[in-house]
């Protein structure tokens, strides 16, 4: 019974090569038992592959889903500036409420009266079907526009976003005058662009050989495909550690063997991060179609040899159910991943060199065959792009050299005051100081990755769906903020930390979320120690803080949208600043 109990769990390994069942005597020799567990173990796995509800199978890989899509900003602001801003309307649409009112109760009229004579002279169809088009269609056309503009909610603020723009480039602009009256024309003065210039041929090597360096993951994926080895037997295991020593390595090559500074440091780590978030979720991807496809033929094998070899054994109605249901699920669910389209984006011929490559150069974090793509790259959009990526740097740098780096040089000396209250107040004083800049640092940063790069980089690349962000200046709680603001991460952690756990450890939805936290916080503390050099533990105190601040928001004040979106633009305006100045001074 142990024998078969090990044969039944290599069977059901995702990843393992079916032994051939080809041979009819090896088969009329095969224990039932076999047979029987195999069977066992797909009806465990059919209750959660079958949508009871819709009584059809379900993929359970469309927790994530790619569409065409533009971009928030894309799509409401700047497009409906681009087309439908033409100076005030709203004087203009109440000078137009009184009028149209009188249009349509004259129009109506008429065809009441329409309707009355049609009633006195039914033969004349001709003529009824003339006075409808005169006064039923007529209406229409004169009255739907400007209806459509009345009963419309006012909605255009497009001059509050021109004036935002036009303010941040007065702020610049005195912000340079004051750089230029100190220290002219000389860029070599400005320590922000010192440290950002510094060494930057080497970083850049450093970036590519990272980049080169997950190409390891697709090897491991050719070398199953070869069948050189097996995914679960010694795949998993080569990416599981490569993933750490990628991570730990790069960290060390920054911080210890190259010397960067921080904002090098931070860069490469953050790189890191995004490349081993495609390296995972391109191996986990094919590892797991990998058992669907593996367990397909076997499944198929076992039920063309029970129909050409079985004569007198008795093999039950519920087997045969369960291999067929298999052989279903497993058919759909490859068939979902495939496009139809391309025969070579159909598993597992979509290992391959190019599909990989594409992949790496997508602005996404999960590996899916293939993805929805645009006809042509707009140049005149990739233009707008570069000219807000370029325009967006130069703010930054700014913000940071007038507004930041002179208190980080003065949190840097906190601790030589007295400690106590003096020391307290110094800090405060630092913290203050700090936060204008820190909140327009961070709006830049979102807006300059988040729309301005992943933008450019899609339309470069024809990747359609551009949902990199949800309208998470709108939230009410830490949970809405961690699903929105960054779309791409979320969704790599919904499929590949979220769901992955639950299925793998077995564990509940709670618990599930508390370790995607978890996961996370650790992520954003290893940054701060790549940034700061100091192991505090203060953001990863205040991320899982968030946990139980949701449980409070969501219970008193789910009543109260406007006060909890204020108390979250709060949290979000000192926090940057509050994490630099503690873990400067501190």
């Amino acid at each position: 019974m142990a024998t078969n109990l090990q044969q039944v769990k290599k069977l059901n390994n995702p990843g393992h090569t079916r032994p051939s069942l080809t041979d009819k005597e090896e088969f009329e020799n095969r224990s039932l038992t076999n047979l029987t567990f195999y069977a066992t173990a797909l009806n465990k796995k059919h209750k959660y592959r079958y949508n009871a509800k819709l009584k059809k199978t379900r993929s359970l890989l469309n927790d994530v889903v790619f569409d065409i899509k533009d971009s928030l900003l894309d799509k409401y602001l700047y497009g409906s500036l681009k087309a439908k801003f033409k100076g005030p309307s709203l004087e203009s649409r109440d000078k137009a409420n009184p009028a149209i009112k009188g249009l349509i109760e004259e129009k109506q009229n008429q065809q009441n009266q329409v309707n009355k004579n049609k009633e006195k002279n039914n033969t004349d169809k001709s003529a009824t079907t003339a006075d409808n088009y005169d006064y039923s269609i007529e209406i229409k056309k004169q009255v739907v526009t400007t209806t459509t503009m009345i009963t419309e909610p006012f909605t255009d603020f497009s001059g509050f976003f021109i004036f935002t723009w036009m303010t941040c480039f007065l702020i610049v602009f005195k912000q340079f005058w004051d750089f230029y009256q100190i220290n002219g024309f000389d860029l070599s003065k400005s320590q922000v662009w010192t440290f950002m210039s510094r060494k930057w041929l080497q970083v850049a090597l450093i970036d590519l050989l990272m980049y080169l360096s997950i190409y390891f993951a697709f090897l491991v994926q050719i070398l199953c495909l070869k069948k050189v080895f097996t995914w679960h037997k010694v795949g998993r295991w080569l990416i599981y550690i490569y993933e750490v020593l990628f991570i730990v390595l790069y960290i060390y090559v920054a911080e210890g063997i190259m010397k960067f500074h921080w904002i090098s440091r931070i860069f490469l780590f953050l790189h890191s991060c995004v490349l081993l978030m495609k390296m995972h979720s391109y191996s986990f991807y094919n590892s797991y179609l990998w058992g669907i496809y593996n367990e397909l033929h076997y499944s198929k094998r076992l039920l063309k040899d029970i129909s050409e070899s079985v004569k007198e054994r008795d093999v039950s109605p519920e087997i045969i159910e369960s291999l067929n249901n298999s052989i279903e699920f497993c058919t759909a669910e490859l068939n979902s991943q495939s496009d139809k389209k391309d025969g070579n984006n159909v598993f597992p011929k979509n290992i391959n060199f190019k599909n990989f490559f594409m992949f790496t150069m997508y602005p996404t974090l999960v590996y899916q065959i293939s993805y929805p793509r645009t006809n042509k790259i707009r140049w005149y959009y990739v233009f707008e792009k570069i000219c807000a990526i370029i325009g967006i740097i130069i703010l930054m740098m700014v913000f940071a050299q007038m507004s930041i780096y002179p208190h980080v040089i003065e949190a840097e000396h906190v601790m030589e005051a007295p400690a106590g209250i003096q020391r307290f107040l110094r800090w405060m004083n630092v913290f203050v100081d700090m936060m204008p800049g820190f909140i327009a640092e961070s709006m830049l940063t979102w807006y300059l990755i988040w729309d301005a790069i992943l933008n450019c980089i899609a339309e470069l690349t024809c990747f359609a769906d551009r949902s990199f962000y949800g309208d998470w200046w709108n939230c009410i709680t830490w949970d809405e903020y961690a699903r929105l603001w960054n779309l791409p991460v979320h969704k790599f952690l919904l499929r590949h930390v979220y769901h992955s756990t639950i299925s793998s450890f077995h564990l509940n939805k709670k618990t599930a979320i508390l370790m995607t936290f978890l996961l996370s916080s650790i992520v954003h503390e290893i940054a701060m120690y790549v940034l700061f050099n100091k192991v505090r533990f203060y953001l990863f105190i205040l991320q899982m803080s968030q946990m139980p601040q949701t449980f409070l928001f969501r219970r008193y004040l789910n009543d109260h949208k406007i006060l909890g979106n204020a108390i979250f633009w709060f949290g979000v305006c000192i926090t940057p600043g509050l994490i630099c100045s503690i873990y400067i001074s501190f």
